[in-house]
């Protein structure tokens, strides 16, 4: 079973540990990153106060034994390597694809990377007589590895499920209002931002809340009529893109932009690891879906 793949931004799969063309030699960076602390030193006593700490960018090494049963093999299948790798790069910009690694318990990580270094001829090494060792790294902006397996879970306000909304929640939602509470378990090591939230129409003055980390996404005055689906996208996603879209979907290609009927106290959330309690709202008392979904993400693999 190969452990790491690349798949560049133009879609071309390199195998990088078949153990007959290419093999992963050595790996670095896969796991938890160092964490960036910013401390104020106190005077006069020992130590000081952390005053902030964030996980960085993320680069891993892979030295790669490419092996030919020739010279001319040899060079070929370097070439071949060092097109695809680079072919990370645009005409304008400079492209991510995705570095796909098979943990030893066969569970499938994925990371949006770009290669940056190692592929310049004066690092090449030679091992043998028909092989080379290519060390290459690989950048992350987004430094998580993640599950390309989109999790998902759902509740229904107006069927036989739906709540009374608790009245020990701490947000004002209005009580009474018909709402429906159900269970997100983000099985990954690390928060996720990487949600899509959708209701299926028709709905009005309908609202998200995470109450694990007291977080709500709100369109109190916005009307899903039947037919059409509210999406709302926030944070990272797996596309690599920094995102926060809300648009009303006919399910046949046309989007209408809603972004601006966000209601003014909304704040995006994330889902911590483990369980998080998510409720939803709406005004009237319609069966509507409402539907989370999400990618468990990972620290280290």
């Amino acid at each position: 079973m190969s452990q790491f793949t690349f798949v560049n931004s133009g879609n071309v799969s390199t195998d990088l540990d078949d153990g007959t063309i290419y093999s992963v030699v050595t790996v670095n960076g896969k796991g938890l990153t160092p964490v960036n602390v910013k401390s104020e030193r106190r005077f006069g006593r020992a130590g000081g106060v952390i005053r902030a700490a964030s996980i960085p960018e993320r680069v891993v090494a892979l030295s790669i034994l490419v092996q030919g049963t020739s010279e001319t093999t040899l060079q070929t299948r370097l070439d071949t390597l060092v097109s695809r790798l680079a072919g990370s790069f645009g005409r304008e910009t400079q492209r991510e694809g995705v570095l796909q690694h098979t943990t030893s318990g066969g569970s499938a990580r994925y990371l949006r990377a770009i290669a940056v270094a190692g592929l310049e001829e004066n690092r090449v090494q030679r091992v043998g007589k028909h092989s080379m060792i290519l060390p290459v790294q690989f950048f992350a902006a987004h430094s998580n590895w993640y599950d390309p397996s989109q999790q998902s879970s759902a509740g229904t306000i107006g069927d036989a499920g739906s709540l009374e909304f608790p009245y020990s929640y701490p947000m004002d939602f209005g009580l009474g209002s018909p709402s429906v509470s159900f269970t997100v378990t983000n099985a990954g090591s690390a928060e996720t931002e990487s949600l899509e939230w959708q209701v299926a129409g028709p709905s009005t003055g309908t609202q998200l809340h995470n109450s694990t980390v007291n977080r709500a996404v709100r369109f109190d005055d916005l009307i899903v009529p039947e037919g059409l689906t509210l999406k709302v996208r926030m944070g990272w996603q797996p596309d690599g893109v920094e995102t926060f879209q809300a648009f009303l979907d006919d399910d046949a290609g046309g989007e209408t932009n809603v972004l601006g009927e966000l209601t003014s106290n909304s704040r995006r959330f994330w889902l911590e690891p483990s369980t998080n309690n998510l409720y939803a709202v709406q005004s009237n008392e319609d069966a509507t879906v409402h539907t989370i979904k999400w990618y468990n993400e990972f620290l280290g693999v």
